[in-house]
């Protein structure tokens, strides 16, 4: 694992069963997460947009282990936590972090936001305490800030303030409720709540899409300052392609639990390759009033992740399917950092690229994703 990726995930996948047929014993297995490959390096934004339904929580939740995943690899800081048990799993929990996309129902409604925040420093602390009583070295987290005391409770509320006040929250919110705060400042709050106990990894599940055009400038910006000044790492989830534009270093598309194009944010926008990113981006509102650009529309439904189609899963709706790609998956391309996962793409311009196989995950170049 090169020395620059914080994040190394491989051959993913998330697969729900669902109930039995009422004449059958059989299951359907819904693919949420369908082998899906790429890498996060240190200090970057790696935006995973996609239509609603395509998985992309999922993805999210998986790398964090909230849920388990069917198959696949999740490496962080070079140590395999596919399998890690629950016990060495909470200590690790302090360099994994997430924003929920609603933050009225990720907070207690019970506790005060001050207390809120100051839970998972209490958490730790007392971890940190038991596993410095028995002097095993092994469970402590990678992440100790040594001149911090935990334990003490004025240091944990100091933590907490400053955070407020970096989030520009008013002074006074410490012992007030969930309820009392508008939709911006309670997701200010959780922001607050992920990165007090100062991860190194962050995965933003869709943090804006409840606020409103002006909020969301505000908590982009507020989010870019605290990464430069706790040096974290996002993965950011939206379906809103201009804000992923604006934050992202680079992009992955996800469609039906694969990823189908990855690349550089200003290449991917400039020139997108497959045709689903580029029905996506046709889509995206212009600032120009007098800008032009062809709209793509695409037909029909997306699929069921416990049914999707044969060959490449976006042939139902791509105006520019042929044949094979109903029969065959597409291999992965890559040209020169930009993959795409297309037939069409791959006919066009196979010359200019390296054919990525599916069995071959492990010789993707660092900080690149592929849909494997």
């Amino acid at each position: 694992m090169s020395d620059d990726v914080l994040l190394r995930v491989r051959r993913l996948r998330k697969y729900f069963p669902g109930p039995r047929g009422l004449f059958s014993r059989e299951r359907k297995v819904a693919r949420a997460v369908d082998g899906i490959s790429f890498d996060v390096r240190k200090g970057e934004v790696l935006g995973l947009v996609g239509e609603s339904g395509c998985g992309k929580t999922t993805v999210g939740r998986t790398i964090l282990r909230l849920i388990e995943p069917t198959s696949g690899t999740i490496e962080f800081m070079g140590r395999d936590i596919t399998h890690l048990p629950n016990k060495a799993l909470r200590d690790l929990r302090r360099g994994m972090q997430i924003v929920f996309q609603d933050p009225f129902s990720s907070l207690n409604p019970r506790m005060t936001v001050g207390a809120a925040v100051e839970e998972g420093l209490l958490i730790h602390a007392a971890r940190k305490k038991e596993a410095n009583r028995r002097h095993d070295a092994t469970s402590r987290s990678r992440n100790d800030v040594a001149d911090e005391d935990w334990t003490d409770p004025e240091t944990r509320r100091g933590i907490v303030t400053d955070l407020f006040k970096r989030l520009r929250l008013p002074p006074d919110i410490y012992d007030r409720y969930p309820h009392e705060f508008s939709g911006g400042q309670r997701q200010r709050i959780c922001v607050a709540r992920a990165v007090a106990l100062r991860p190194k990894f962050l995965v933003l599940d869709e943090p804006l899409s409840a606020l409103d055009v002006s909020l969301q400038a505000e908590i982009i910006n507020l989010l870019m300052k605290l990464k430069a000044d706790f040096d974290l790492t996002y993965l950011f989830i939206s379906h809103d392609l201009s804000v992923v534009e604006y934050l992202s270093d680079r992009v992955a598309v996800m469609y039906l639990g694969q990823i189908v194009e990855t690349a550089d944010s200003r290449r991917l926008y400039a020139e997108p390759l497959h045709p689903y990113t580029q029905a996506l981006l046709s889509a995206v509102p212009q600032m120009a009033p007098t800008a032009k650009r062809r709209r793509i529309v695409l037909e029909g439904d997306v699929p069921s992740p416990d049914n999707p189609p044969s060959g490449c899963r976006f042939h139902p709706r791509c105006p520019l399917v042929r044949d094979i790609c109903k029969r065959e998956a597409p291999r992965t391309l890559d040209l020169d950092g930009h993959l795409v996962k297309c037939h069409v793409v791959e006919m066009e311009r196979g010359k200019e690229g390296r054919i990525i196989a599916d069995d071959e995950p492990d010789d993707l170049p660092t900080g690149t994703a592929a849909a494997g």
